[in-house]
């Protein structure tokens, strides 16, 4: 399980002066980025994973 930041034109935007990082999290879930618990509790939800594996990987 993984939490892939794509550098978009528009994060690269908010990048270059210096945005703090709840700006740029929310701008790269705009762009499509899944949280990584999310991912984690999909993966729990469908059976791949335990849900106390999920809770171990949470990054809240």
């Amino acid at each position: 399980m993984y939490e892939l930041l794509v550098m978009t034109p528009r994060l690269r935007r908010l990048v270059v002066p210096g945005a703090d990082a709840e700006a740029l999290h929310a701008a790269a879930i705009v762009e499509g980025m899944v949280p990584i618990t999310q991912a984690a509790l999909a993966l729990a939800r469908s059976g791949v994973i335990s849900l106390a594996e999920a809770w171990r990987v949470r990054s809240d």
